[in-house]
């Protein structure tokens, strides 16, 4: 499992904080609303960019676990808001 270190307190902005907020708290209600565990790989992963890691398999961890597409929309648009913002543009 590799990852991206970048300076979230650098990069995000407000917007951009309650943007990943919201999505985390609905990912979690997806898994909750599906009797699945929350604490899992994904939400870690997720978690991991409050600390400044973005894992180089988040988007396919999403897919993985069948979140909707909506879900897996937001999840890319962080994780390009990111590779722009650090001027990181290799794809992950």
């Amino acid at each position: 499992m590799s990852f991206q270190r970048f300076n979230r307190h650098e990069v995000f902005n407000m917007e951009m904080m309650e943007f990943h907020t919201n999505t985390v708290r609905q990912v979690e209600n997806f898994f909750i609303e599906n009797d699945l565990n929350m604490y899992n790989e994904l939400t870690n992963k997720l978690y991991g960019i409050w600390d400044g890691y973005l894992y180089t398999d988040l988007l396919q961890s999403a897919k993985g676990y069948a979140l909707t597409a909506t879900l897996i929309a937001r999840i890319k648009k962080t994780i390009d808001f990111i590779m722009e913002e650090t001027h990181d543009f290799e794809t992950i």
